[in-house]
């Protein structure tokens, strides 16, 4: 689970860093994707924890 994680975590990553040069960083879609990142990064936070 942990690697699968990782691996969408950089996916999103790079979606949101390909958008925000193309749409800016205050596109909405830019602050989706950041937000998505967020709630994977928590995810990841809180399986470490453990």
């Amino acid at each position: 689970m942990i690697k699968e994680l990782e691996s969408q975590i950089c996916s999103m990553r790079l979606l949101m860093i390909e958008t925000a040069g193309e749409k800016g960083l205050t596109h909405p879609d830019t602050v989706e994707y950041s937000q998505a990142l967020d709630e994977l990064l928590n995810i990841y936070d809180d399986s470490q924890d453990n």
